[in-house]
């Protein structure tokens, strides 16, 4: 196995195509759910890719078994930390837990060169609890331009969200209760 952490405009491109067909390999390119089956969102990361990239905070991280890309993750980094944005990894290899060795590898390499001294998963789901996060709240806002139409948005979005937390936290404490029997 090898890690292959691509920071330089000219690795970009191949580990930006490693990542797609990882990330592409399993249940999300089946469902169309991967960012290779939805054109907007390809275009998005296709743009984070160029933007970020010339910017030389773009990282692609690609975990290869031989020649065979088994793990990814699309990342910027921002002075030591790396903001993980999307992860992704070969399901026909999930016996060997592939994203788990990417991170482990990453975190093995980064304090070997003294470059990253800290990960941000960005999103909080449930798997990257095993590695003992220190978790962070972030608050999001919205604001309204004054017409009724965005008065609208604003207020379903606050409802959404609302509905949303209530759901997580009902989904938290039925594990809890699961955990606890």
């Amino acid at each position: 196995m090898r890690l292959v952490c691509a920071t330089a405009v000219e690795e970009l491109p191949q580990a930006f195509a490693d990542f797609l067909a990882v990330e592409d390999s399993g249940w999300k390119g089946e469902r169309g759910t991967s960012i290779k089956k939805q054109p907007k969102k390809l275009a998005f990361y296709h743009y984070l890719l160029n933007e970020y990239g010339a910017r030389s905070i773009c990282q692609i991280n690609i975990l290869y078994l031989g020649e065979l890309p088994i793990a990814a993750q699309f990342g910027v980094r921002v002075g030591r930390r790396l903001f993980l944005l999307k992860i992704g990894y070969r399901e026909d290899y999930a016996a060997v837990s592939p994203g788990y060795l990417v991170l482990y590898k990453l975190a093995e390499q980064s304090a070997a060169r003294g470059d990253i001294d800290s990960v941000s998963f960005v999103t909080g789901v449930s798997w990257i609890d095993r590695w003992h996060p220190r978790h962070l709240d972030v608050g999001i806002f919205y604001l309204g331009n004054g017409s009724w139409l965005s008065g609208l948005v604003v207020m379903v979005l606050v409802r959404a969200i609302k509905v949303r937390d209530s759901l997580r936290r009902r989904q938290r404490v039925a594990t809890v209760a699961d955990n606890d029997d």
